[in-house]
């Protein structure tokens, strides 16, 4: 039995160590960028509403390594502004409060100091690849550059835990512009919330 074994063992690893025929070489031609270079077609705008809709509202994104955009989002009345992570994995919007900041370079939605902030006693909890966040929900207007959301449902954190770049100061909070359905609880994304309004 251990021989065959071994033998089974052996030509599994001959078939995975045998290098392809000249002919099965699929040839990948790799370019390098440098990090921060803008990349053709992203022109970092924000498309409000649908097809022969009103002019698209322009909001300008900050590219971070290629991968990571954030743009400035406007909360509360009179407004506070901070720098919001798109993302495009999850449909949640979520900024964090005073406690949970943990870099100098961020900023903290504070809902007293909006007139038309509404807290609630509702918890959400997302997790994500990486890590949980998780705090209560609230209403608030939004501005995203023109476009603007009244009463609108998102998320104040005061947990968030495992998220990098979070930690680092590079994001204030998430804008998600995925599917509804990723939304927890039902609740509107920012997209789907501008296209009905």
């Amino acid at each position: 039995m251990f021989c065959a074994r071994s033998l089974r063992i052996g030509l599994l690893w001959a078939a995975v160590a045998t290098p392809p025929a000249a002919a099965d070489i699929v040839r990948v031609p790799v370019q390098r960028r440098a990090a921060g270079t803008a990349r053709p077609g992203l022109a970092g705008k924000l498309r409000a509403g649908v097809a022969g809709a009103a002019a698209a509202q322009e909001l300008r994104l900050r590219n971070s390594w290629d991968v990571v955009y954030s743009g400035e989002v406007k909360i509360g009345t009179p407004a506070q502004t901070l720098s919001l992570l798109f993302d495009t994995g999850s449909s949640i919007l979520w900024v964090p409060t005073s406690k949970l900041l943990v870099s100098l370079n961020q900023q903290g939605y504070d809902g007293d100091a909006s007139q038309t902030y509404e807290s609630t006693d509702v918890t959400f909890n997302i997790t994500y690849g990486t890590g949980v966040v998780s705090g209560l929900l609230c209403h608030d207007d939004i501005s995203i550059g023109e476009a603007k959301l009244v009463n609108f449902t998102f998320a104040e954190a005061d947990f968030a835990e495992g998220l990098p770049g979070f930690n680092d100061g590079y994001f204030d909070g998430v804008l998600g512009l995925g599917f509804p359905s990723l939304a927890p609880m039902g609740m509107p994304s920012v997209m789907q919330a501008l296209v009905t309004s």
